[in-house]
């Protein structure tokens, strides 16, 4: 992951290493751009940069199995004001694929793991953090489906953020219990660059569990990308909506009543898995859910016969013509017994 700060345009260096970067990104099948922004109030965000103006398009490596590898832009907001977090909600942000804070106060922290509408949580752990990490926020955190980053480059370009990185990703890691945890690179030249076996690896040292440690590359990072398709597309992720012509719906109305119609009628015995009832005759639409097993009684209690003990239902009573109690098909059975005992007594 490349970073580029204060949203200025990079060099022609920094397409460079940004070429580099991609080619060398063997094994990942997506990547992202970062772009670091440090939140004031005479900065306003600004849309990401095209991807055309930053690299040769034609030049993406293409993998056999996996196609062309796939490139998001990022924008990581480095706070330090919680006055200014408003500004997180301005259209601009909405181009980018992934939103991450960086939080560097505990009230920044709380707010984020609270109440903010981001993906990703990313402290900078290379330096001595100002802030305990605690159960309750980084729980509330994880309920909401945010995901927190560890970053390892800076581990391997300097001893002493390679302590604090380790000592800040174990205590985050360890309240976490290695749930909802990114392991990216945020490097700036090929050489801070590792392959997945090898992140893989350092997910033990930071004290990942061992069968947590693939998904920091996979299933975690999948999670972030589909939480942030989420928050863009839906209404507080519960419901989505899409534009759709007038004429095309009064075109398709037909359709989809017979469509409906007919998996009424086709239902049968799955009616009540795919949660259809019987059709009332009258009215010629899907009955009640009540009327539905009144009609099934009748139904079952005419092909009974019997088998009617087996299934519970007994004999129908001639003046009220509804299914008699237990008791009372008990004396219609001794009353009909005892009136073939007398037949065959008289005709002996």
């Amino acid at each position: 992951m490349s970073s580029f700060k204060k949203g200025r345009r990079p060099t022609m260096i920094c397409c460079k290493c940004l070429e580099t970067l991609i080619h060398c990104a063997d094994g990942y099948e997506t990547v992202a751009l970062n772009q670091e922004v440090t939140l004031a109030k005479k900065i306003q965000l600004k849309p990401p940069i095209l991807l055309e103006s930053l690299l040769d398009v034609d030049r993406i490596p293409v993998c056999k199995r996996r196609g062309p590898l796939k490139i998001l832009r990022r924008l990581t907001v480095i706070v330090d004001d919680a006055s200014l977090l408003h500004a997180l909600s301005s259209p601009s942000v909405e181009g980018y694929d992934l939103l991450a804070v960086r939080p560097t106060n505990e009230k920044t922290f709380q707010i984020a793991c609270s109440t903010l509408s981001v993906d990703i949580v990313s402290v900078d752990l290379s330096e001595r953090v100002p802030f305990s990490f605690k159960r309750a926020q980084i729980g509330q955190a994880i309920e909401r489906g945010l995901c927190f980053e560890v970053c390892y480059s800076p581990a391997i370009r300097d001893s002493t953020a390679r302590r604090n990185t380790l000592a800040n990703a174990m205590e985050l890691i360890k309240i976490a219990k290695g749930k909802r945890i990114i392991v990216s690179s945020q490097a700036e030249k090929a050489f801070d660059l590792r392959a997945p076996a090898d992140v893989t690896n350092l997910c033990n040292l930071f004290g990942v569990p061992s069968p947590l440690c693939k998904a920091t590359i996979s299933s975690s990072c999948r999670a972030a990308l589909l939480h942030a398709a989420t928050r863009k597309k839906t209404a507080k992720g519960v419901v989505s909506s899409t534009c759709v012509p007038i004429q095309n719906l009064k075109a398709d109305r037909g359709t989809v009543e017979t469509k409906q119609l007919l998996d009424v009628q086709k239902a049968g015995k799955n009616r009540k898995r795919h949660g259809i009832y019987l059709i009332d005759t009258e009215t010629e639409l899907p009955a009640s859910k009540r009327t539905s097993e009144l009609l099934d009684a009748e139904s079952r209690l005419q092909k009974a016969g019997k088998k009617r003990k087996r299934h519970g239902i007994y004999l129908i009573d001639t003046e009220t013509e509804l299914p008699a109690s237990k008791r009372t098909s008990e004396l219609l059975d001794d009353e009909s017994r005892l009136q073939k005992e007398e037949e065959a007594w008289n005709l002996s």
